[in-house]
């Protein structure tokens, strides 16, 4: 077997196994969720129902906040795919950040998609974002509301670098040249 012929065989292993994924995490998504409340950046409340808007679905990254630039690194990238994740389902960011520090550091990163803060650990907890030492984990969440409005996660993943979750990994992958030692800036 050549080696563009294993590269391609490797390939085809992976969206196999992304495949399998799917249907595991189908299996395992009856975790219900509080109504918890979140801060928005014009200075009031919003239920978690209520950022589901007319959807029954909604996309939930968590970021851990003004003090990760990995985090930054995957909220740069929503920017880009924003219209086409609202056009399959409610989108939105939360952070532990208070909602003054999250609004100022939204605002000078230039992004357009929905982010509330959330300091109450209880809910990270629930979501299985926690990471035990009073502080989160980076990653996403779908939850969905069914009829009788109670909401469920539906499935859950976390942020790492060579995660599905930024294109550039990828992108550093295919470079002849690996460096271990890259780490996302603030600015570069």
């Amino acid at each position: 077997m050549t080696i563009t012929e294993k590269i391609e065989e490797l390939e085809k292993q992976i969206a196999e196994h992304k495949k399998e994924l799917v249907n595991l995490r189908a299996q395992d998504s009856t975790k219900g969720i509080n109504n918890y409340e979140f801060q928005t950046h014009d200075g009031g409340n919003i239920q978690l129902s209520e950022l589901f808007g007319d959807r029954n679905e909604l996309i939930m990254p968590f970021n851990m906040g003004k003090k990760c630039v990995y985090c930054t690194l995957w909220a740069d990238g929503y920017n880009g795919i924003l219209h086409h994740l609202e056009n399959r389902s409610a989108f939105t960011v939360v952070s532990p950040d208070p909602i003054d520090i999250q609004k100022k550091f939204y605002k000078s990163r230039n992004w357009n998609f929905k982010m509330v803060s959330c300091e109450d650990m209880q809910f990270y907890k629930d979501m299985d974002m926690f990471n035990g030492e009073d502080s989160t984990w980076p990653g996403v969440a779908s939850l969905i509301k069914n009829e009788d409005g109670k909401i469920f996660r539906y499935a859950k993943s976390n942020f790492g670098p060579g995660d599905n979750y930024c294109i550039m990994w990828d992108f550093n992958d295919l470079l002849p040249v690996q460096d271990p030692v890259w780490a996302p800036e603030y600015q570069y």
